[in-house]
């Protein structure tokens, strides 16, 4: 087994090294965390919109989601009742896994309108039944928009330090729950929650993300204690 030999092992989110050494026991994982391209993933500050506008990553794949985003804004809508949704993605909507009524579709957005669309939401959901980091969600908070996120990926650690909410389960009545109050309760707590999102965002780089890669390479001790890394308050400075 790959993971069994003597040598540097690097998982991108403490959630998938647990998951690894839960499986496999101590493999000696380092974590590095990903990170975005900041010089493009950003926003100025900005006021939180009336009506609300919430968005999601769509795809016609159970793993990805997008149903349960889709439903969790249908259900926000009965308390929100002028909620706007917008999802953009590689794949077109269909019957099958349908858009919430009257949402905003964008397939596939230039990479220089992605951010735009990040920080025209008040929100943004990320409800992935599996994924090893999911980086929509640093992509949101480093354009100002606070996350409504399952505890899947890097999301246990991000949400934890600030700039979100963290439901604790993959369910549409949790994240709608969740969704209200970030996106009708006061707007002082949005602010906060906003501030936050990019501050932690815009303190990991690609060249912090760089360094701490080549930091663990070069390093022939022991990697750091990812589970000790993803308590810490130091997480909330650097994501170790």
């Amino acid at each position: 087994d790959a993971l069994r030999l003597p040598n540097h092992k690097i998982a991108i989110s403490s959630a998938l090294a647990r998951e690894i050494e839960t499986e496999l026991g101590d493999v000696r994982l380092g974590v590095v965390p990903n990170a975005v391209d900041l010089g493009l993933f950003d926003a100025p500050v900005r006021r939180r919109g009336e009506p609300p506008t919430v968005g999601f990553i769509y795809a016609r794949s159970p793993i990805k989601g997008s149903d349960l985003c889709a439903r969790a804004c249908d259900l926000a809508r009965c308390r929100i009742s002028d909620l706007r949704v917008l999802a953009f993605g590689v794949d077109a909507p269909c019957a099958e896994w349908p858009l919430p009524a009257g949402a905003e579709f964008i397939h596939l957005p230039q990479q220089q309108r992605i951010p735009l669309l990040y920080a025209a939401c008040d929100a943004w959901l990320f409800g992935s039944r599996m994924d090893s980091f999911g980086l929509p969600i640093l992509e949101a908070m480093a354009c100002r928009t606070p996350v409504v996120g399952v505890p899947i990926g890097a999301a246990p650690d991000l949400l934890a330090a600030g700039g979100g909410v963290l439901v604790s389960s993959a369910s549409p009545e949790a994240m709608a729950e969740a969704l209200v109050q970030v996106c009708s309760g006061p707007v002082e707590r949005w602010d906060r929650l906003s501030a936050q999102a990019h501050e932690l965002a815009h303190r990991y780089s690609w060249d912090d993300a760089t360094s701490r890669l080549l930091s663990l390479l070069q390093d022939d001790g022991a990697p750091t204690t990812h589970l000790q890394a993803a308590t810490t308050p130091q997480l909330a400075e650097r994501f170790v």
